[in-house]
């Protein structure tokens, strides 16, 4: 049944995302930056286009569908594990104490995500983008909903943010997806 849901789950990933070939026009991929960093089939790879002032950004390439899905998969089992053993220290508070709790001790719940793409040494992570908007959202005096930065990102949760480039560009296989 879970892997009913994370294949259902791709398919709005890719629904809400174009495919191009590896061949992307104005991008320079040569094969001397492809692999920058390789683990598990997974590899960082960088891209630049000098015609849309892109310079030296990077994205995640997954070997294939299967690789792409166990990964945000165990992305969100390590997340859903971290923010239970945060709970579970504190087994006599409510959900606004937890959120209170939450900022007093510095609780970070994409910690588990953040490692990922430092572990890989990915830079671009559109989490990094989202982190910053939402920050920025909830420290207004009045909450805009039409600046949710919920809506920006494409309704994504965070372990799909945690893969994609800023750009929204992640390459399976031999396709590069990009967000449109």
């Amino acid at each position: 049944m879970k892997f009913q849901t994370k294949f259902i789950a791709l398919l709005v990933i890719l629904a809400s995302i174009y495919s191009c070939t590896s061949d992307i026009q104005d991008v320079d991929l040569s094969q001397s930056q492809q692999a920058l960093v390789k683990q598990d089939g997974i590899q960082v790879m960088e891209y630049s286009s000098t015609s849309k002032g892109i310079n030296n950004t990077t994205f995640l390439s997954f070997p294939n569908h299967d690789a792409f899905i166990a990964t945000i998969s165990s992305l969100e089992q390590q997340a859903v594990l971290h923010d239970d053993q945060f709970i579970a220290k504190y087994p006599n508070l409510n959900g606004d104490q937890l959120s209170d709790q939450e900022l007093k001790v510095g609780f970070n719940p994409n910690e588990p995500l953040e490692n990922f793409a430092s572990n890989y040494g990915f830079k671009d992570s559109m989490l990094k983008d989202y982190t910053i908007a939402e920050k920025n959202w909830l420290g207004q005096p009045e909450l805009d909903i039409t600046k949710d930065p919920d809506q920006q990102f494409y309704n994504l949760d965070e372990e799909e943010l945690a893969v994609l480039n800023k750009d929204g560009v992640v390459k399976i296989g031999n396709s590069i997806f990009k967000s449109i």
